[in-house]
C-alpha cells in the first residue's frame, strides 16, 4: 500500500507535507497543559451522565455543520438536481482534470486526513512527564478513534439500509459516502484538538482552514469519480461531524467549544439560542 502511494507524484507531495506536519507536531508534543491546569486526555470518562449525553447530542445535532449538509442534501432531492450535478461533475471534471484522477484522490487525501489527525493528537498539551503524557494520549487518541470506529460502522449500515445505486452503477451502496463521512470526522476532531493548542489565532484558523479544505476537496472527489452523488457526500459529512463532536463533548471532557446553541422554550416562544465565547 505504501509503495502504491509513492509510486506517483501528487500523492508523495501529498504524504511529503503531511511528514512535515508530524514533525511539527512532534516538536510542540509534550509542552505545557490546558488553561485549567490538566492534560489533554487527562478527563476521559467511559461513563458520562445522562444529562452529559443528552447535552453532547444535542450540541452535535444542531451545530451548522451537521443540519447545513442535510438540508442541502434534502434541496438537492428537487428536480433532480442532485443527478444533474453529479453527470456535470463527471462529465467536466473541474478539480482533477479526469474520472481516474478523481478516483486517485481517495487515497492520498484518507491518508493525509488521517496523518493530520494523528498529529494534531501528538501536538495537543499532555505535560512534560513521559508516562503521563503517553496515558494522556492514549485515553484521548481512544475517544478519537472510537468516533471514526462509530462513523464507519454507522455508514456501513446506511448502505445496507438504504441500498442506493451508484451514479456508475457498480453497485447498490452510494448513500451515504464512506470517504466523506471519514474525512469529516478527522476534520472535526483535528479542529477540536486545534483549540486545545496554545497556537497565535492566525495559525490556527489557517491549520484549521487547511484541514477543512483538505476533507472538502477529498469528499468532492468523489462526485467527480462518479462514486457517489452530491447528496451522498453531504450525509457523510454530516454524520462524521456529528459523531466527532459528540464523542468529544460526551466522553473526552475538554471545555465546550466557543459555539453554544441552546434551546429555548417559552409559553409563547420557542427557537434556538445562540451564544460565542470569546
Amino acid at each position: 500500500m505504501w509503495t502504491a502511494l509513492f509510486a506517483r507524484p501528487e500523492r508523495a507531495r501529498g504524504i511529503a507535507a503531511t511528514i512535515l506536519v508530524l514533525g511539527a507536531a512532534g516538536a510542540l508534543a509534550g509542552c505545557g497543559t490546558l488553561p485549567n491546569g490538566r492534560r489533554w486526555g487527562d478527563d476521559v470518562t467511559l461513563w458520562p451522565s445522562g444529562a452529559r449525553l443528552g447535552r453532547a447530542a444535542w450540541n452535535a445535532l444542531s451545530h451548522p455543520m451537521t443540519w447545513a449538509p442535510i438540508a442541502g442534501a434534502a434541496v438537492l432531492q428537487i428536480d433532480r438536481w442532485d443527478e444533474r450535478i453529479s453527470d456535470w461533475a463527471t462529465d467536466t471534471t473541474p478539480l482533477f482534470g479526469s474520472v481516474e484522477k478523481a478516483e486517485d484522490a481517495r487515497g492520498w487525501t484518507g491518508n493525509a486526513s488521517d496523518l493530520l489527525y494523528f498529529a494534531s493528537v501528538i501536538a495537543t498539551p499532555s505535560g512534560d512527564e513521559p508516562l503521563d503524557w503517553a496515558w494522556a494520549k492514549t485515553k484521548g487518541l481512544a475517544v478519537g478513534m472510537g468516533a471514526r470506529v462509530a462513523t464507519l460502522t454507522s455508514v456501513d449500515l446506511l448502505k445496507v439500509a438504504v441500498g442506493r445505486e451508484r451514479p456508475d452503477g457498480s453497485n447498490d451502496k452510494s448513500f451515504p459516502s464512506q470517504h466523506a463521512a471519514a474525512m469529516s470526522v478527522n476534520a472535526t476532531l483535528t479542529s477540536q484538538n486545534l483549540r486545545s493548542m496554545s497556537l497565535p489565532v492566525g495559525a490556527r484558523y489557517s491549520l484549521d482552514a487547511g484541514s477543512i479544505g483538505l476533507a472538502a476537496f477529498g469528499s468532492w472527489s468523489r462526485v467527480e469519480a462518479d462514486g457517489h452523488y452530491p447528496s451522498d457526500v453531504l450525509a457523510g459529512v454530516a454524520l462524521g461531524h456529528f459523531l466527532a463532536r459528540f464523542f468529544e463533548e460526551a466522553f473526552l471532557g475538554l471545555a465546550e467549544g466557543p459555539l453554544q446553541v441552546e434551546p429555548v422554550a417559552m409559553p409563547d416562544l420557542f427557537g434556538l439560542a445562540f451564544s460565542w465565547r470569546f
